[in-house]
């Protein structure tokens, strides 16, 4: 279970424990107890001491802001102002369920095409590498002329056994590279963006990024959160580039002059246009939270449908190239054989 998911449970436990009238103190000191990731029990054996000291629980929380999503240090402080513990657990334990679901969907959309990947290039590199040349070891010492497609698998494999270890260093050098680049603020800005383009992942990554836009910002306004300040946490939120990262605090500028979120994100690239209309249509009707979770439930479904979608096109591409690449394979091991049979017939 990742981390969302994780956090999804204890906003849960919390929210009933307390129910009963357990204050917030005590209730992260029964969850600590019965918590079997050591790492998340940590943090609240730390939040636990903070709070006998004296420090409120968004204190403590900011003092570890690496280990909590700051939508959750804005929720908590907005529970103690209004004392409505109970319902923004619930609201938080909604959110990062979401969460979850929805990085278990990409990691899986990108996950299996990796394995099929492997699998292909690992068979292939089988094929080339040790069964073709081995095959045509046979002819070896016999005056035989090979046909042409034989001629050429043959060189393919030479050429693969003299420089596939180089082209392997290459690969995986590139591959280092790339992972401490994506490290750094503007690798992760960089691949982000990407993601957000490539012609199967790219749909698949802007439904995600609405589905976390939808959910987080009706996480907060169904904490009594105002719209301005909710903006502002919703681009330390979802703001994974820096083009996100800049409409929404153009959008957060705007909505502190007064305009409204439709309006503020009119002219916005990066927003579709149903998020654009719906929100009008919720900020005119009053019950723009609401809607803004149905919108969160839309883009999730139409995520997993395409993240899908995204598995069988990979899926049967590589099925297809190693079906391909098997065909030529064979028809260069077979026809040579059938040449030879014919020869030493008509002696």
């Amino acid at each position: 279970m990742n981390e969302a998911g994780i956090y999804g449970i204890l906003c849960r436990q919390l929210a009933m424990i307390m129910r009963a009238n357990v204050s917030p103190r005590n209730a992260l000191e029964i969850c600590r107890d019965q918590m079997e990731n050591k790492k998340i029990g940590k943090i609240l054996d730390g939040l636990v001491r903070d709070l006998a000291g004296g420090d409120k629980l968004s204190d403590a929380m900011k003092q570890r802001g690496d280990q909590f999503p700051v939508i959750a240090i804005a929720a908590v402080e907005g529970a103690e102002r209004n004392g409505e513990w109970e319902k923004m657990l619930l609201h938080l334990a909604d959110y990062f369920e979401t969460e979850a679901r929805l990085r278990e969907s990409v990691r899986r959309s990108a996950l299996v095409p990796a394995i099929m990947a492997v699998l292909c290039f690992g068979l292939l590199g089988v094929i080339i590498l040790q069964v073709v040349p081995r095959f045509l070891a046979m002819f070896n010492g016999i005056t035989f002329t090979l046909p042409r497609i034989t001629e050429n698998v043959l060189k393919v494999s030479v050429f693969a056994g003299d420089y596939g270890g180089y082209i392997a260093l290459a690969l995986a050098g590139i591959l280092i590279i790339y992972g401490l680049f994506s490290l750094t603020r503007a690798g992760k800005s960089l691949t982000a963006m990407i993601r957000m383009r490539l012609p199967l992942s790219g749909v698949v990554n802007r439904n995600l990024l609405y589905a976390q836009f939808c959910k987080a910002l009706s996480t907060l306004l169904k904490n009594g959160m105002p719209m301005q300040e909710a903006v502002r946490v919703i681009e330390d939120t979802v703001g994974n580039n820096e083009k996100v990262r800049s409409e929404l605090q153009k959008s957060a500028e705007r909505v502190a002059q007064g305009m409204s979120l439709s309006k503020a994100i009119a002219d916005s690239s990066v927003f579709s246009p149903m998020i654009l209309q719906m929100t009008a249509i919720g900020e005119e009707s009053g019950n723009l939270a609401e809607i803004l979770d149905d919108m969160a439930d839309y883009f999730e479904r139409n995520m997993l449908v395409l993240a899908r979608r995204k598995e069988i096109i990979v899926e049967t591409f590589f099925v297809i190239l190693l079906s391909v690449v098997m065909c030529i394979v064979l028809a260069a091991m077979a026809q040579p054989m059938m040449e030879f049979y014919d020869m030493v017939s008509g002696m």
